[in-house]
């Protein structure tokens, strides 16, 4: 379930034993938020970003530019100050 102010949940059954949950995430950007993360995508226009998260291996960012490259980052290395 999603709501207007961009949190979500999600219900999922497990199985006994080990599992991995992995989270994945993709969210268009404004064009003004798509211009300050040009930085980190070589100056170019940020469309989309995405957000994964793998146990152990931690967060990462990857920008995806309007001419569709694909920039992958450790979530802490996208800041905007």
């Amino acid at each position: 379930m999603v709501d207007p102010t961009g949190s979500a949940s999600v219900d999922i059954d497990l199985p006994n034993g080990a599992s991995v949950l992995v989270a994945n995430l993709t969210f268009t950007v404004t064009v003004a938020m798509g211009n300050a993360l040009k930085k980190f995508a070589q100056g170019e226009q940020v469309e989309r970003v995405e957000l994964a998260a793998t146990p152990g291996r931690g967060s990462t960012t990857t920008l995806i530019t309007v001419s569709g490259k694909r920039y992958t980052l450790p979530s802490n290395a996208v800041v905007l100050n």
